[in-house]
């Protein structure tokens, strides 16, 4: 009693304390509640986004103290309401066309001469700014295209849509999503038709850019004007904290651009082996219709503004489309937490925390759909809620765009969109309760009828093209194949080994599966799940209580929409568990932002008081803001920040960039570069082994492999058939260059073939390239008297039959069955599972002296001990690390025991497992 009497006299003398500590105590009560902020602000990330910060406040003390008086007064003069006067088409001068034809005429000339794989593949420098310069300017363009698109859209068949009725970033946000819709569907049947060629998209780019200035110029306008407004209300601390956020979203944006739009380094080796791949041969051929890297007709085929930016760039394009997608997302974000929240603090946090999110353990790939399609997703669910609030002449053009928006979204991706047909289904069953939003019900099912139709179309294209509806669960498709037109169309060489994996099925719950589809780690490190269940608490008793609320829907239809749509991802989470759809999930980041950021208010709200709140949230803001920026430069690693920060400036080439990505996969890249360059671009060159990483995509054409690339319908004559045949084959489809890696896993049905048996190694081959334990092999001619290494024949068989991995394999296990057994009796074991499956006579000569070791051991010996006899003579031989991958991989897995023999390969086809 007696010191709580001496502290408040003390704070009744010095208010000023009192609200520090009113401030302070609530601030370091929510900083205890964060379970890694040690770990978030004890790093050289944390160092760096301060740096950051203290950037912004240097920026915003001049712009402080610049007068604004005569921009005001242009405000003032120009703009008496809050949207920029209407403009017609053909208001703005030919200046302004010429203007936007020209930068992008300038930009697109210089990226279609530019070569980052091959002719510019070490360039530095000027060079690789301007690179990266153009590819901003070109996003920037598919941002106006799309919106153009849309609106051009909208006045045909809704000219007396009324803009100002929705907000200026309701109004881009539904323009860009049409835009971009009928842009993909168009370029989606360009490509079955094979008509993607660069001057078919000029004519469906430059006359939508020449009406584009007008639009643009209202939109600038409109934004400018409110932006201005808002902040012209701010004073003081306000104007400072919001200038801040401001700040940390153009740093959590400008990086997660740099560093997934712009930066060529992803950490994932399906994009080098058969994303950018596919990328690659679709712009050259101008179709997308079925070709060797066969998945991907089921997987891309309809990645219409891929190919649209790629044609007027390159492959690399694909990254900027994402971008685009990812920051119409954002904004999604931002325009749901600014109209619940009514507050632009929170919702400027939100787009900070949206963007970091990007940076978690990598998940969200630029180079893969995801993006796109978190994108999609976002711009569906936050249709749901607008369309309820609109007359119904604004409801029917909300609803045009979201049946265009579904009907591709189905087509594109029919496995991620089924969170969609889940999430309306149940929102639609739910809503039939409500008086006033009954009438939702039927929409809802309808954008799913179309949503299934995008998906039908997809399943029946995709069995009119190729026998086979759709690759995406194989196992279940696979009964109802059109065999005879699949083998005629691609062959049995891809799809042996999808049918060779399991199917990853949920057999039951997994709450940790559900976390982390979620990102919980991450936000859990920003947003204490205490507090979050608190705000739940108190914020569905806030909800009981205003019953009008209820009874309008005001706030409980955006609830249920959130709702049933993080229950329809949890309902999905549980029946499958893979990699992919970690990624085909993105789409719950925006979710959870949103609600994170609206439970985190709730508290705020309920139990920090009015008179010290201004300063909390002050804290609160900047602490989320930069702990959410550090995060994100954490999670991109200390060494890819300086890769990413030296390609930037143009001190490191895009081939540096590649050498220091492929340290992620494999070392084998330098041996890859030197045979490309002993080769040229263009030659085909054949992985028999399993190493992807950036070399299969860069530098020239990279190289091919299994299972990504088909070896057509004659594939089995291949495998199976004499050399003589299989050799002619080969040639006819441009394969005379062959490369094997001794330290990594044969991964070919061709390394298992009768050509590259060691009977006809020797006769048909000759190595033209050698660096350390990598080969480059091609057709031997008359007059090349050259035998093949030793070293690479005695290995390579080695590998074939698995004889050094006999000591650990369940046969020989069987075979000792107890503990230990008399040598002479092992010894007879190893004879017949190791001595006898081999025909090179080095190889025969070299286990027999392993099993000669075995007999001279004295007494009993067990399995251990073998393994270890021959690994110390293995690595005597051939050195460790081969030894290790030798005797522990069964590299004929799958493709040595697909490939036994043709009759049992036919039945497994048959039958499909």
């Amino acid at each position: 009693m007696f010191v709580s009497g001496l502290a408040r006299e003390s704070f009744s003398k010095h208010p000023f304390r009192l609200r520090m500590v009113e401030v302070l105590v609530p601030a370091i009560i929510f900083l205890f509640f964060i379970p890694t902020i040690q770990e978030i602000f004890t790093s050289r990330a944390a160092l760096l986004s301060f740096c950051f910060l203290a950037m912004g406040g240097v920026g915003l003390f001049c712009i402080r103290s610049f007068n604004s008086r005569f921009s005001k007064k242009i405000i003032n003069q120009q703009y008496q309401s809050d949207h920029a006067p209407e403009l017609t088409s053909w208001h703005c001068g030919w200046v302004d066309r010429l203007l936007y034809v020209v930068i992008f005429g300038g930009v697109v000339i210089f990226l279609k001469n530019v070569d980052v794989s091959w002719q510019h593949y070490s360039q530095a420098g000027v060079f690789i700014i301007a690179y990266s310069f153009c590819r901003f300017i070109l996003s920037v363009f598919l941002l106006i295209l799309c919106f153009t698109v849309g609106v051009l859209m909208l006045r045909q068949f809704s000219p007396n849509f009324q803009r100002d009725k929705i907000g200026v970033l309701s109004y881009f946000i539904l323009c860009f999503f049409g835009g971009a819709s009928i842009y993909a569907v168009v370029l989606t049947c360009l490509g079955l038709l094979g008509l993607l060629k660069f001057s078919v998209v000029l004519l469906l780019t430059v006359p939508i850019l020449f009406f584009s200035p007008p639009f643009i110029s209202q939109l600038a306008g409109t934004l400018y004007v409110k932006t201005y407004r808002e902040r012209s209300q701010f004073k003081g601390l306000n104007w400072w904290i919001h200038s801040l956020l401001i700040w940390m979203v153009l740093v959590a944006g400008g990086f997660l651009f740099f560093s997934k739009g712009l930066y060529p380094g992803p950490i994932d080796n399906d994009v080098w082996e058969h994303y950018i791949p596919y990328y690659r041969e679709v712009l050259r051929s101008g179709s997308t219709g079925p070709n060797e890297l066969w998945s991907h007709f089921y997987l891309s085929k309809a990645a219409g503004l891929f190919y649209l930016l790629g044609l007027l760039s390159d492959c690399l394009a694909v990254q900027i489309v994402s971008w685009c997608f990812t920051l119409m997302a954002g904004i999604i974000v931002f325009q749901l937490l600014k109209e619940y929240t009514k507050d632009s603090f929170w919702a400027l946090l939100g787009i900070i925390i949206f963007f970091a999110a990007h940076s978690y353990k990598d998940f969200g790939n630029f180079f893969k759909s995801h993006a796109v399609l978190a994108g999609c997703v976002a711009f569906l669910v936050w249709s749901s809620i607008q369309i309820t609030r609109q007359a119904p002449l604004q409801r029917k053009t909300f609803y045009l765009f979201m049946t265009l928006a579904s009907f591709y979204t189905g087509f594109y991706q029919p496995q991620g969109s089924s969170i969609l047909v889940v999430f309306w289904g149940i929102t639609a069953c739910l809503v039939v309760f409500s008086r006033t939003m009954r009438f939702t019900a039927f929409l809802f099912a309808t954008l799913s009828l179309f949503l299934i139709m995008g998906v039908i179309t997809t399943v029946v294209l995709g069995y009119v093209f190729t026998g086979l509806a759709t690759l995406d669960p194989v196992h279940t498709f696979w009964p109802l194949v059109n065999y005879e037109k699949f083998k005629q169309v691609f062959g049995t060489s891809g799809i042996a080994f999808s049918l060779f994996q399991e199917p990853h099925v949920q057999r039951r719950f997994s709450l940790d599966w559900a976390l982390k589809i979620f990102r919980c780690e991450y936000f859990f490190s920003l947003f204490p799940p205490s507090l979050l269940l608190l705000g739940g608490m108190v914020g569905t008793l806030k909800f009981i209580k205003h019953r009008s609320c209820v009874r309008g829907w005001c706030y409980g239809y955006p609830i249920l929409i959130f709702v049933t749509f993080i229950f329809s991802s949890f309902i999905l989470t549980q029946l499958v568990i893979t990699q992919s759809v970690l990624h085909l999930f993105m789409s719950t980041i925006f979710a959870m932002v949103v609600i994170a950021v609206i439970l985190t208010k709730i508290v705020v709200d309920s139990f920090i008081p009015h008179s010290v709140k201004p300063g909390f949230c002050a804290l609160l803001f900047i602490f989320l803001g930069m702990g959410a920026v550090t995060q994100e430069l954490r999670y991109t690693g200390e060494v890819r920040l300086k890769a990413l920060g030296a390609y930037m400036l143009g001190q490191k080439s895009f081939s540096d960039v590649i050498q220091e990505t492929s340290i992620y996969f494999s070392q084998s890249l330098e041996a890859m570069t030197g045979a490309r360059h002993l080769l040229g671009p263009n030659a085909r060159i054949m992985d028999l082994s399993h190493d992807t990483g950036p070399g299969y995509s860069f530098p020239g054409a990279g190289v091919i492999s299994e299972p990504s690339y088909l070896l057509g319908p004659d594939h089995l004559e291949m495998v199976f058939g004499a050399p003589a045949r299989a050799k002619a084959l080969l040639q006819k489809r441009g394969l005379n260059y062959f490369f094997i890696k001794l330290h990594k896993p044969l991964f070919s049905s061709l390394a298992f073939s009768r050509l590259f048996s060691p009977d006809y190694l020797n006769q048909y081959f000759k190595v033209i390239f050698h660096k350390g334990d990598n080969y480059l092999l091609t057709w031997r001619l008359p007059e090349d008297a050259e035998p093949i290494p030793q070293r690479l024949a005695q290995i390579l068989e080695l590998k074939q039959k698995g004889v050094l991995f006999y000591p650990s394999s369940t046969e020989f296990s069987d075979q000792m069955q107890s503990a230990a057994l008399m040598p002479a009796q092992v010894a007879q074991f190893l004879q017949s599972g190791m001595v006898d499956r081999v025909v090179l006579k080095e190889n025969q000569v070299f286990l027999r002296s392993l099993v000669s070791l075995i007999e001279q051991e004295h007494g009993p010996v067990t399995i251990d001990a073998v393994k270890e006899i021959i690994r110390r003579r293995c690595e005597n031989q051939f050195g460790q690390e081969l030894t290790v991958r030798l005797m522990n991989n069964d590299e004929r897995i799958p493709y040595g025991y697909l490939y036994k023999s043709e009759e049992d390969f036919k039945v497994f086809l048959k039958e499909g497992k």
